[in-house]
């Protein structure tokens, strides 16, 4: 491992990654990933000591392991994006998106097909991905109100309010006054990780932690949890991708 202070980068193997070294809290190193995949080093003075440094050298292999990590999920991000207006990957499967004039705004979408947006011309030229996410929040609003209610009545939980809103590090939350938050992403997500999810902020009616009580909780619904837990951290990376 090897700091090339010209450029401010570490070579750890054969990656170059880029630091920023930033003064913090003494007596103590952090390490943290920007967005933009630079790792972050926060040392006492805001430099580079030999203390820091053999730090840095026992963290080696999971510097080395999140930067690579970063990157395959950037490269992800960036994929998905590039072919959104064509391609919309919903309950996990990707669908065309083919787009229609009309004077009003709206879509339509059988899961065999699909996913169609009506749109005025006008709209379509200048803003086709602002209404492409509009539409597609639209579906979602629908379609996870349709499964809270469900599985709210299943397990005979009730709740205040339900939001589908914008969360750009979660898919969802649940609050002590009994509010249950959802990110309206979630329809990226194939139909069993979003049960599990909201199966997930129900049980936090009962159990506000993640107690052996609650997990007990949430297998009695959804017995491959743990799988389906293991899953959703994979999937980590779309978090907020359409934001």
């Amino acid at each position: 491992m090897i700091f090339q202070e010209n450029d401010n980068t570490l070579q750890v193997a054969n990656e170059a990654i880029p630091i920023a070294i930033v003064k913090g809290k003494p007596n103590r190193v952090r390490l943290s990933f920007s967005e933009d995949n630079r790792l972050f080093i926060e040392t006492s003075d805001g430099t580079l000591g030999d203390f820091d440094k053999e730090f840095l050298f026992s963290k080696k292999n999971w510097i080395l392991r999140g930067f690579k990590t970063r990157r395959t999920e950037y490269e992800k991000k960036q994929d998905l994006l590039s072919q959104i207006e064509k391609v919309v990957p919903l309950f996990g499967k990707p669908h065309p998106v083919t787009w229609n004039d009309s004077p009003k705004t709206w879509f339509q979408f059988d899961r065999k097909g699909p996913f169609e947006v009506f749109a005025p011309k006008k709209y379509m030229e200048k803003h086709r991905r602002k209404v492409l996410y509009f539409a597609i929040r639209k579906f979602s609003e629908l379609y996870l109100s349709n499964r809270v209610e469900h599985w709210a009545q299943t397990t005979g939980l009730s709740f205040n309010n339900l939001r589908i809103k914008e969360l750009k590090t979660k898919w969802g939350s649940c609050s002590s006054l009994r509010n249950i938050n959802l990110n309206w992403q979630l329809v990226l997500l194939s139909e069993h990780l979003i049960d599990y999810v909201i199966v997930h902020e129900l049980m936090h009616l009962r159990e506000m932690n993640h107690s052996p009580q609650f997990w007990a909780l949430v297998g009695n619904v959804i017995p491959d949890y743990k799988r389906a837990k293991a899953q959703l951290k994979e999937e980590q990376w779309m978090v907020g991708i359409l934001g």
